[in-house]
């Protein structure tokens, strides 16, 4: 975790002229840390403070773009990445990696694709930075950048658009867009586009994800399942890790309850 010293910077110059109290996000800092978008309950200079925050103990110099104030702006970006306001400063690092990273990190928060052209090797992955810091879906070169801009813009038929990339193979086409349509749903909670996908195991997968992290028992009603695996299914759980409990062999349940019971009706408090 980086130092603190722009704490001190920012807390000194904008709490002061603002007047108001640091103590309740120093005491939030953890719940900033997981989840920057907690910055977006406070307002002014607060707010300011509260993602340049987020940018330095994250290490993710784009949110400093959510800090308004220009000077503080500024201080934020000099603690946590001082090349972004001075790319010539990515040359003087050691190694080719650290300086086309450095760069990609330039082009994504100057929203400039041109500085795409100073890697050396080049990366399609600094375009895709590019397209999703900017929502241009006509830039993308890889499918998950489709999906990551369809969330944002809560447009999932973007999904739809991986069709049109040069270089994905008629084998992958399909495999692609189910992916890009269950991110989407597993990260806006619409089951809706669970059912864009014709493999059942899949399809349950999705529809419990978003059960559990929704609580919402409801969504489990919506699983059906026609083939189990002989001795196992397997699943995602709450911390992210596959389990794959075994089933019983003799006499089973009903298999559409045993997977409820097993994958989506025990995680729901």
């Amino acid at each position: 975790m980086r130092t603190n010293v722009i704490f001190l910077v920012l807390i000194v110059s904008i709490f002061i002229l603002s007047g108001c109290s640091s103590s309740e996000l120093l005491k939030n800092k953890d719940l900033i840390v997981k989840d920057p978008s907690y910055c977006d309950s406070y307002a002014g200079a607060e707010k300011d403070v509260c993602y340049a925050i987020a940018a330095n103990l994250r290490l993710e110099p784009e949110l400093c773009s959510k800090v308004m104030s220009e000077e503080a702006q500024k201080t934020c970006l000099d603690e946590v990445a001082p090349e972004i306001n001075n790319p010539e400063k990515c040359e003087k690092l050691s190694t080719q990696t650290q300086k086309d990273s450095c760069y990609i990190n330039v082009a994504k928060f100057k929203k400039d694709v041109t500085y795409c052209n100073k890697i050396v090797n080049p990366d399609t992955a600094c375009i895709d930075a590019v397209a999703i810091a900017t929502n241009n879906e006509s830039l993308c070169v890889y499918p998950y950048c489709f999906g990551q801009i369809a969330i944002v813009e809560k447009n999932p038929e973007l999904c739809e658009k991986i069709s049109t990339l040069p270089d994905i193979k008629d084998s992958d086409l399909n495999s692609e867009k189910l992916n890009c349509y269950r991110g989407y749903a597993t990260t806006v909670n619409d089951p809706t586009f669970c059912f864009k996908d014709s493999d059942e195991s899949l399809r349950n997968g999705c529809l419990a994800k978003i059960a559990q992290r929704t609580q919402d028992k409801s969504i489990c009603e919506k699983i059906i399942v026609t083939e189990i695996p002989f001795n196992s299914t397997c699943y995602i759980n709450r911390e992210g890790k596959q389990e794959c409990p075994i089933r019983p062999t003799i006499n089973p349940p009903n298999r559409t309850e045993e997977y409820k019971q097993l994958n989506c009706y025990k995680y729901i408090n």
